[in-house]
């Protein structure tokens, strides 16, 4: 069983005019599972990396059955790692920007509705907060509802392979990025929503071994 991350990005229900809602809801592919990490593991900033910032955010979690038709498990907490400063310096970057680790869990809610949850997230240095802010998502402040999320993603085929296990990152508004604080190496995430049990923590590591060049060799 593989698992695919993706983040469909939603846009915010307070966008300034209903003309800017997209025709359908926005998404990027975050990789094939590998990497994923889970609550206490650790988040990397790759060499090639300008930044690397939270997005707290609930991920939905899903199986492809024998039928090929997706069932949704639950929702769980996630972090939607990413690197926003290549994002702004080149808009063509976004989906690069978007190929970091990222986390989910520690607990996944079965019955958990997509409508109005509440919660925080926190950037801890040293032992101590340097930054928190309460984050709220759902369809209560997105353009989309998770059902049209669904629909559009899984109208591939490539997506309803059976076996497949899928992740999908259902949209943040909040980063501490965005208030000016950058991720240092020994950070510590912590995103805890209500209702959803424990909070998900996650280290912060910079992998500085320098970036590695690939190049293709024929067979």
């Amino acid at each position: 069983m593989r698992s695919v991350a993706y983040c469909p990005g939603c846009a915010k229900a307070h966008d300034p005019l209903p003309a800017d809602r997209p025709s359908s809801p926005p998404w990027f592919y975050k990789g094939n599972g590998a990497h994923l990490r889970g609550h206490g593991e650790a988040l990397t900033i790759p060499p090639s990396a300008l930044s690397g910032a939270e997005e707290a955010e609930l991920v939905g979690a899903y199986i492809i059955g024998p039928d090929g038709l997706p069932y949704r498990v639950g929702l769980t907490p996630g972090n939607e790692f990413a690197d926003p400063a290549l994002a702004a310096a080149d808009a063509r970057m976004l989906s690069h920007a978007k190929m970091r680790t990222c986390a989910i869990g520690p607990e996944l809610v079965l019955d958990a509705a997509f409508d109005e949850a509440r919660g925080s997230v926190r950037v801890e240095r040293e032992g101590a907060t340097i930054w928190s802010r309460d984050v709220s998502t759902g369809e209560a402040h997105t353009s989309f509802p998770l059902t049209e999320l669904e629909r559009h993603l899984f109208q591939y085929d490539a997506h309803r392979i059976p076996g497949d296990a899928h992740v999908h990152y259902l949209g943040g508004s909040v980063s501490s990025y965005g208030d000016g604080v950058r991720l240092q190496a020994g950070d510590q995430v912590v995103i805890e929503w209500q209702g959803y049990g424990r909070a998900l923590r996650n280290l912060i590591e910079r992998n500085t071994q320098g970036a590695q060049r690939f190049a293709a060799q024929g067979l």
